[in-house]
């Protein structure tokens, strides 16, 4: 019966290491966290960049 629970200590005290891990990960900037794949932001885009964007239409195929 000690066996059981040393076994089931050992796994709580994994488990807490791996919540604390992860946590952290996730303060850090790290991969795990909802915002993972996004990328961080940058600047606006120049008015000539969006005069660019403007003249292709959805298909993308530029329009004249």
């Amino acid at each position: 019966m000690s066996l059981r629970v040393l076994v089931g200590v050992l796994m709580m005290w994994v488990l807490a290491a791996a919540v604390l891990a992860q946590e952290s990960a996730s303060a850090e900037g790290g991969p795990a966290g909802p915002a993972a794949g996004k990328a961080a932001p940058s600047a606006p885009p120049s008015a000539a960049q969006v005069a660019q964007l403007c003249r292709i239409d959805i298909k993308g195929d530029k329009k004249e």
